[in-house]
């Protein structure tokens, strides 16, 4: 049983959800029925991360969606921002890897 943060419909956003630990909590938000926003400074790999989560997600019941920043600048925070507030309901759970 996930712990009551990771309930299905809550909303993850995760840097550096493209690859590593992040790509592998992605996957497990996933599979817990989380909307998922991922963030990563790889376009490339941001791109195939999505690709491959999309076809593990039920599409009429989670969001994913992915934003390719540098999260070191803070402004590019604002995007990820306009993210949350655009396509996801609820406070997010932010996890960083």
């Amino acid at each position: 049983m996930a712990p009551q943060a990771f309930a299905e419909q809550n909303t993850a956003v995760i840097t550096g959800g493209a690859s590593g630990i992040g790509f592998a909590l992605a996957n497990k938000c996933a599979k817990y029925g989380m909307n998922i926003l991922l963030v990563d400074n790889n376009e490339e790999n941001l791109s195939l991360a999505q690709k491959h989560l999309a076809e593990k997600i039920s599409k009429d019941k989670q969001v994913l969606k992915a934003v390719a920043i540098d999260v070191s600048n803070l402004d590019n925070w604002e995007k990820v921002k306009a993210a949350v507030e655009q396509d996801f309901n609820g406070t997010p759970v932010h996890i960083s890897s």
